[in-house]
């Protein structure tokens, strides 16, 4: 029986963080590759960063060296279910050169037999999180969230990080449909032991064990700071760009996103 793999591909502002500093890092029972370990080991910062940013990959030669290198002497560390996290592996990042493409077909080359969990939330808070995040993290400056969110929403490839339907449907086109899941934000804030306990069952880890450590986290997002709030013209231009994407998934994936407010 191959290894049990689950890749953890995002979205953005989606509960990554909690998911990696509350229940992947502290699980006994699987290896975990992703951050915060990026901080302290290389072998796992290169792992990550090379999918996501290294045209070197683009070769399959440079690819194959990679997998030898890179891949294999960090699998070969433990024979417990194996997770990654990385949120860019659904993203990209402004400051990649790879595409959200190609970073989808370098995870199936390595991990082809790899489940994939995608966190979604509800768009009109997570691209006001977005902002939040981009400008704690100093990368827009001054640029205030209306400045910020006209220039987001000019941009196509902007616009389409939020979209949900296409992100399940580039890893299902490559992974099957079948491999690929999707866990809403808004779970974990309301019943957050159902949401371990999926997360979880993707891992093929010990419940009751995710259970604990996501108990006695503290730490959810250590990032704090005043929230901002969509315009109501702002909602209804987010409505009118995800609704069809959102009810699409709702349809293939019988998701109740209703439920949770999303545009439909």
């Amino acid at each position: 029986m191959d290894r049990p793999i689950l890749i953890h591909v995002g979205m953005p502002k989606t509960g990554t963080t909690s998911l990696q500093m509350n229940l992947f890092v502290r699980h006994s029972g699987i290896q975990y590759l992703g951050k915060p370990l990026t901080v302290f080991s290389h072998e796992i910062a290169q792992l990550t960063r090379g999918i996501t940013y290294d045209p070197a990959l683009s070769n399959p030669d440079g690819l194959s060296e990679f997998e030898r290198s890179v891949v294999r002497p960090l699998m070969s560390q433990s024979e417990l279910p194996l997770v990654i996290s990385e949120e860019e592996f659904s993203s990209s990042t402004p400051t990649s050169r790879i595409s959200r493409d190609e970073i989808a077909d370098r995870l199936l080359a390595l991990f082809p037999q790899a489940q994939i969990l995608i966190t979604i939330r509800r768009q009109q808070e997570a691209i006001p999180s977005l902002y939040h995040h981009m400008q704690q993290m100093g990368l827009i400056g001054e640029m205030g969230f209306e400045q910020w969110f006209e220039a987001y929403f000019s941009n196509a490839e902007g616009a389409s990080v939020f979209d949900y339907q296409e992100v399940e449907q580039r890893f299902s086109s490559r992974f099957g449909s079948r491999q690929v899941h999707i866990v809403p934000f808004e779970l974990m804030r309301h019943n957050s032991a159902l949401f371990v306990a999926q997360v979880c069952a993707l891992m093929k880890a010990d419940t009751s064990e995710g259970l604990q450590v996501w108990g006695d986290g503290e730490v959810r997002n250590p990032r704090q700071g005043r929230a901002v709030v969509c315009t109501p013209n702002q909602s209804l231009r987010i409505v009118r760009r995800y609704r069809d994407g959102n009810r699409d998934l709702t349809r293939i994936r019988h998701l109740n996103l209703e439920r949770w407010d999303y545009a439909i």
